[in-house]
C-alpha cells in the first residue's frame, strides 16, 4: 500500500497543471511524503523486496500509471478531466498514505510485542521488560499487564508490588481476566496495598464472569468463608458444582463439609463420606474426617477396624494420633495395647493437642487400662486446661472439687467450671448448678442453679434425671416467693 502511494506522488509531481493547482498539489504531496516516509520505510523494512526494492517497484508503477492517465486524457481531449483525475488520485494517495502510516505503527507494536515475547521465552528477561515497559507507557493494555506481572514476580525487574498494582489499576476496567485475577490476588493478600477483601471479591467476580477458572475457584471460597461479601453457602455450592473436577483441594474440602454439616444444603453424611473418599483420600485432614465418620457411627454401624485403617493413613498428624489412640481404646484388646495407646496420646500431646492431653488425664484418673495415678492425671488436665480445652478445664475442676491428687479447693473448682461452662460444656454447666445449690466456693443461689441446669439441658446433657432436678428447684423457688 505504501509503494502505491509513492507512485501516486511521483505522478502528481510530474503532471502539467495550472501553476496555482500545481503548487497546491505539490505542497500537499510534500507533507504526505514526510508522513509517508516515516511509516513507509518501517512498513517495508521487513518486506520480501526490502526498502530499495519497494522504491524501484514504486517508480516503475508510477510510469505505468502516468502513461495510462495521459492516454485517458488524450482520448477524452479534456484538460479538466485530466486535472480531475489527478486530484482524485491525490486524495486517494492521502488516504492511502495515512493508512500506511497507521498500519506501520500497528505493525511496529505487533513486532515489538513479538520480540518482547521472544526475549522472555529465551529468558532475556531484562530486554523483554524494557520493550514491554515502552509499550505499556504508550497505553498498550497487553503490555501493561505483562509489566505488572513481571514486577509482581520479580522477573526482568526487582519485585515491586507497588509498581505492579499501579499498572494493574490502569486496566482494571478492561476485560483482561488475567489482570483482574492478579489485581484481586494483590488486594486479597495485601501485596502493595492494604488488604481489601471487598475489592478482591469484586475483581474475582468480574474475572469469573469472563470465564477465568482461577477466579471462579477463589470466588467460591470467598462466598463460603464470607470474605469480602456475606456468607452465601448456596452460591458457593453452585460454583463448586459448576467447577466439577476442576475443584481445588480447598474447594473439595469446603464442598464436602457443606454436606457434612448441612451448610446451604440438606445435611447428608453419606454424601460427605462419598466426597471425602472420592476426592480427598490423599488429604490427611480429610482422611481423619473419614475415620471419625466410621468411628462415631454416623452413616453405618460403628466400624472401628475401618476407622483405624484411615487414621493410620493420616499419621503423623496429631489429630490422627489421638483419634487412633482413642479407636484402639474402644477395642476389646485395649488393655493389651495400652503401651501403644499412651504412646500415641503422648506424641499428639507433644504437638500441642489439648484433646490428647485430656485423654491422657482420663486414662490415669479412671484407672481402667492402667493403675490410677491422680498426680499424672492432674498434670495432663492442667496442660489441657492451659490451652483452654473445655473438657480439660472441666476435669481439672473435678479434681479440685473432690481433692483427687490435690487439696480440695472449691473456689478453684468454681472458676474452672465457669470457664468450661462459658465454652458451652454442658457437664460444667450442670456442675455449676450443683455448686450454687450447695454453696461451694460461692454463695448458694437457687436461681443461678436453675439457670445453669436449664442451659445444660438445652445444650444436650443426656442425664435422664435433669428434668426432675429442674422441677424440684422450681418448686423450692416458687415456695420462697412472697
Amino acid at each position: 500500500m505504501g509503494w502505491l502511494f509513492l507512485a501516486i506522488v511521483l505522478i502528481l509531481l510530474s503532471g502539467k497543471f495550472g501553476e496555482f493547482l500545481k503548487f497546491i498539489i505539490a505542497f500537499a504531496s510534500t507533507i504526505m511524503i514526510l508522513i509517508f516516509i516515516k511509516g513507509y520505510f518501517q512498513l517495508v523494512s521487513e518486506d520480501y523486496y526490502g526498502a530499495w526494492g519497494a522504491v524501484i517497484i514504486s517508480f516503475i508503477l508510477a510510469v505505468i500509471v502516468r502513461v495510462i492517465i495521459d492516454l485517458i486524457a488524450e482520448i477524452l481531449s479534456n484538460d479538466k478531466v485530466q486535472n480531475a483525475i489527478y486530484i482524485i488520485i491525490l486524495l486517494a494517495g492521502i488516504f492511502i498514505g495515512i493508512s500506511a502510516y497507521n498500519n506501520s505503527n500497528n505493525r511496529k507494536t505487533d513486532n515489538t510485542i513479538e520480540l518482547a515475547n521472544k526475549y522472555y521465552k529465551n529468558k532475556k528477561y531484562e530486554d523483554s521488560y524494557k520493550l514491554f515497559l515502552e509499550l505499556a507507557d504508550n497505553g498498550n493494555n497487553d503490555a501493561i499487564y505483562r509489566v505488572a506481572k513481571m514486577n509482581y514476580d520479580g522477573i526482568g525487574a526487582y519485585q515491586n508490588y507497588i509498581m505492579a498494582i499501579k499498572y494493574l489499576n490502569k486496566i482494571q476496567y478492561t476485560n483482561n481476566s488475567k489482570a483482574l485475577y492478579l489485581l484481586a490476588t494483590m488486594y486479597y493478600n495485601g501485596y502493595g496495598t492494604l488488604k481489601k477483601y471487598n475489592k478482591a471479591f469484586d475483581f474475582y467476580k468480574k474475572a469469573h464472569e469472563n470465564n477465568h477458572l482461577k477466579s471462579t475457584i477463589q470466588l467460591a471460597n470467598m462466598y463460603y468463608n464470607g470474605k469480602g461479601t456475606s456468607k452465601n453457602y448456596k452460591q458457593a455450592h453452585y460454583l463448586y458444582e459448576k467447577l466439577g473436577t476442576k475443584r481445588t483441594l480447598q474447594n473439595n474440602r469446603n464442598y464436602a463439609e457443606m454436606h457434612y454439616y448441612g451448610y446451604g444444603v440438606n445435611q447428608d453424611i453419606a454424601k460427605a463420606l462419598e466426597l471425602y473418599t472420592k476426592y480427598l483420600s490423599h488429604d490427611k485432614k480429610s482422611i481423619i474426617r473419614i475415620g471419625t465418620i466410621y468411628l462415631n457411627d454416623m452413616v453405618i454401624k460403628q466400624d472401628i477396624p475401618s476407622s483405624i485403617k484411615w487414621f493410620k493413613k493420616a499419621l503423623p498428624l496429631s489429630d490422627a494420633q489421638y483419634n487412633l489412640a482413642f479407636a484402639y481404646s474402644l477395642e476389646n484388646s485395649a488393655k493389651s495395647n495400652i503401651t501403644e495407646i499412651i504412646s500415641l496420646y503422648k506424641k499428639s500431646s507433644n504437638q500441642g493437642n489439648s484433646i490428647a492431653m485430656n485423654h491422657l488425664g482420663n486414662i490415669y484418673k479412671n484407672g481402667k487400662l492402667v493403675k490410677k495415678d491422680y498426680k499424672l492425671a492432674l498434670k495432663y488436665y492442667k496442660q489441657s486446661a492451659k490451652l483452654n480445652n473445655d473438657w480439660g478445664e472441666y476435669n481439672l475442676a473435678i479434681m479440685y472439687l473432690n481433692g483427687f491428687g490435690v487439696k480440695k479447693d472449691y473456689k478453684k473448682a468454681y472458676d474452672l467450671f465457669l470457664l468450661s461452662a462459658k465454652d458451652g460444656n454442658y457437664s460444667a454447666q450442670f456442675e455449676l448448678s450443683y455448686i450454687y445449690i450447695k454453696g461451694l466456693g460461692v454463695k448458694a443461689n437457687l436461681t443461678k442453679a436453675y439457670n445453669w441446669m436449664e442451659l445444660s439441658m438445652r445444650n444436650g446433657n443426656p442425664n435422664k434425671d435433669i428434668v426432675k432436678y429442674l422441677s424440684d428447684i422450681k418448686k423450692i423457688l416458687d415456695k420462697s416467693k412472697p
